[in-house]
């Protein structure tokens, strides 16, 4: 059953961050060191707070309705100890990824604590050259003449 709601929560992190990769795929073309992110802050008890930084954007509500399901699920899951796992995870296979995850407690009144965890997901990239083609399936391969390789022999591999 755990395993199931973290293959889920998993599953609806990567649409948010496949949704803000394809909305700003413009910003990482035109601009070299562009950053584009997302925070979203878990509580127990409250509903998702969500903050999409550089630039506004436009998609706020589609990723609330992708990540509602999920505001209970992800305190829980980041209170039992997944989050660095899951942000192992989601880091290492997407390429450009940064993920943040804090753990805070806000004093409101003498009467209430709250407990609240903030992620904070930055998709990053950095536009140089090497990078990218080795983050690709034209990495896979080497081309004679290529900046990657001299050799004269090819090695073809389908992308």
């Amino acid at each position: 059953m755990i395993a199931q709601e973290i293959n889920n929560f998993v599953e609806a992190l990567k649409k948010v961050i496949h949704l803000m990769s394809v909305k700003f795929y413009e910003e990482f073309l035109i601009n070299e060191n562009f950053e584009v992110g997302i925070e979203m802050t878990f509580h127990k008890c409250d509903p998702l707070r969500l903050y999409i930084f550089a630039p506004p954007a436009g998609i706020k509500s589609t990723i609330q309705k992708i990540m509602e399901p999920f505001e209970r699920v992800g305190y829980l899951l980041f209170e039992s100890s997944f989050g660095p796992d899951i942000g192992r995870y989601i880091s290492s296979t997407m390429n450009g990824v940064v993920w943040e995850l804090k753990e805070q407690v806000k004093n409101y009144d003498s009467n209430c604590t709250i407990k609240l965890y903030e992620l904070r997901i930055s998709l990053v990239d950095t536009l140089e050259h090497d990078d990218i083609i080795s983050n690709t399936c034209l990495g896979e391969t080497e081309l004679p003449f290529s900046s990657k390789s001299n050799l004269v022999q090819t090695k073809i591999q389908l992308c």
